[in-house]
């Protein structure tokens, strides 16, 4: 019963905590303009993998005084460089007199191809990869993920896993949790390079399974059952919890960070065991499109 409750102080808390996240209405549209330069951040903010929110991973957070290099722009959007991190920030968050050098890449896509060899700092240290490269054709339905070094840490961007969907783009799964919702290993995931990964613009980020487990945000008390589609559906009673998911329905309950909220749709509450099954959601969702 425990799950199903949440007190109003502890999301309030919680709420106070998240720093403003920034927003683009339109992800990956202008020219992306190589900067040189530094700047000072405004008000905490996430710095992401992309210049987008949708779909992108949140490397770390750059709390208010904190000082980045600039290097690159695009849409309402810095790429900027702090404690060994490299991601993108909205340019609400940035006091900078960083400049543009003149270079443009006409597309993000292209901008991507050329990161991080020809836009990391003066004279990088290569970097051998410990990790072999696929050569084949990848296509939809696919997993892909950029070749790590072998220095790579556990939070470096390469460790991030991408679903390629029927419309051409990749899909991230935001944690390990979401991806063993749907598979049971990484055996059938293919080493890209970073040229490879840039051909494929972001969508969606995965969801979990539908039918596979319930779900909850951090800052919201109730527990959801996924349906089709990234739909969530309040589960209203323990007791109907139980009859889903057996004596031990409290550990097939897993948190999703308020950031993924919009990840989500939201559905009927669920009042009556009829109107759900997980075996008919499990069943009607092999593969995430």
């Amino acid at each position: 019963m425990k799950r199903f409750l949440s007190t109003l102080a502890t999301a309030t808390l919680f709420v106070g905590l998240l720093p403003p996240v920034a927003s683009a209405m339109d992800c990956y549209v202008d020219p992306v303009h190589q900067y040189s330069g530094s700047g000072t951040i405004k008000s905490a903010v996430f710095m992401r993998s992309e210049a987008c929110v949708s779909g992108t991973m949140i490397l770390k957070t750059l709390s208010a005084g904190t000082s980045v290099s600039v290097v690159g722009y695009t849409d309402g959007w810095y790429e900027v460089t702090s404690g060994g991190k490299r991601g993108w920030i909205g340019q609400q968050f940035l006091e900078t007199s960083a400049y543009d050098t003149g270079v443009t890449y006409s597309s993000y896509a292209e901008y991507r191809s050329h990161t991080p060899a020809e836009l990391a700092s003066p004279n990088p240290t290569p970097s051998t990869s410990s990790e072999t490269v696929y050569t084949g054709t990848i296509g939809p339905r696919d997993l892909i993920k950029l070749a790590c070094t072998s220095t790579a840490k556990s939070d470096d961007p390469c460790k991030a896993v991408y679903y390629i969907g029927g419309d051409g783009k990749r899909h991230a799964f935001p944690n390990s949790e979401a991806f063993f919702s749907w598979y049971t290993g990484f055996d059938n995931v293919r080493v890209v390079t970073a040229q490879q990964l840039g051909q494929y613009m972001l969508g969606a980020n995965i969801t979990f399974r539908p039918g596979k487990l319930m779900v909850k945000f951090t800052t919201d008390p109730k527990t959801y059952a996924v349906a089709r589609g990234g739909v969530l559906r309040w589960v209203k009673t323990e007791e109907l919890a139980r009859m889903y998911y057996g004596t031990l329905w409290n550990q097939q309950i897993r948190d999703i960070a308020d950031t993924f909220y919009a990840n989500y749709t939201f559905g009927a509450d669920i009042s009556v065991a009829d109107e759900y099954d997980p075996a008919v959601e499990m069943a009607g969702a092999v593969t995430f499109d």
